[in-house]
Order: C-alpha cells, then sequence, then structure tokens
C-alpha cells in the first residue's frame, strides 16, 4: 500500500463501512496496522463509516489511540 504513495505518487483511499460492528480488537488492530509516519505525511486516507453509535465505541478508553489519531469526524444528520 505504501509503494502506491512513496513510488506512484497515488494516495489510495480505504473505506471500512459498518465499522459499529467491529470489535475492539478489530480496532486495535486498524490502529496499528495504519500507524507509521503520521507524523510527517499521510500515505493513505481512511475512512471510518458507520452508525451513530461508533462514536461510543470510540469514546472508550480502550480505544483512546485510534481516537486521537482521527483528524476529522463529520456526523451526517437525517
Amino acid at each position: 500500500m505504501t509503494s502506491f504513495y512513496y513510488e506512484q505518487k497515488v494516495t489510495p483511499v480505504i473505506i471500512l463501512d459498518e465499522i459499529q460492528m467491529a470489535s475492539n480488537d478489530v480496532l486495535e488492530d486498524l490502529r496499528m496496522i495504519f500507524n507509521f509516519n503520521m507524523d510527517s505525511q499521510n500515505p493513505y486516507i481512511l475512512i471510518l463509516a458507520g452508525q451513530p453509535h461508533i462514536r461510543n465505541k470510540l469514546a472508550l478508553n480502550i480505544n483512546s489511540a485510534l481516537r486521537q489519531g482521527i483528524t476529522i469526524k463529520y456526523v451526517l444528520h437525517g
């Protein structure tokens, strides 16, 4: 995935829908997988999409590191 960014100058966009159904272990795995060179560059765009109660799951202390890595939060109102 990083070769797209560094070698081909393409920024991959990864969209994970229904993320509220993911376990806390899966969310921690996502944090670890996508946690590299975050201070200087963003070699990808990760979009977590789901129902409103994902905010409750992200508010848990166990998910605080992932929550801190989220730069933009957007809520659509029906």
